[in-house]
């Protein structure tokens, strides 16, 4: 879906479960060009199948808008983190009310050394099982 769009695209995800199965990639959604992803009503990001995924979300790119939804681990904490930001980080990006539950280690990681100007507000971090809700790096 996301490698079809055009920049800056904005993408709805509409009321519903979406799951990250074996259909995606071993790191679930790569986000590689600027792209408004926002959630409408009721809507969350999960696993179905029991094989691990290193991150629900990986960002690398600059103009990114994330927003309105949950991303939930499962019962058996699926997701090693829920949003990633790569080694090339990203500039402008906003993280606005997600809901991030049932992670193994972390909920937002920041790795990029150009990682500029980001923005993460409201939102709600819960059973995160090893290590932080936030790692800057």
């Amino acid at each position: 879906m996301l490698n079809n769009c055009f920049y800056c695209t904005t993408i709805f995800l509409n009321e519903g479960i979406y799951y990250l199965d074996y259909n995606t990639e071993i790191n679930g959604i790569l986000i590689t060009k600027p792209v408004n992803l926002i959630g409408i009503n009721s809507r969350t990001l999960t696993k179905l199948n029991e094989d691990s995924t290193k991150y629900a979300i990986t960002i690398n790119s600059s103009n990114v808008r994330i927003s309105n939804f949950k991303i939930d681990g499962s019962e058996n904490f699926l997701f090693r983190d829920a949003i990633h930001f790569e080694e090339n980080g990203g500039e402008n990006i906003v993280i606005d009310n997600i809901e991030i539950t049932r992670i193994t280690r972390r909920g937002i990681s920041f790795f990029g050394k150009n990682t500029n100007n980001c923005l993460v507000e409201n939102c709600r971090f819960s059973y995160i099982k090893e290590q932080v809700n936030l790692l800057l790096k």
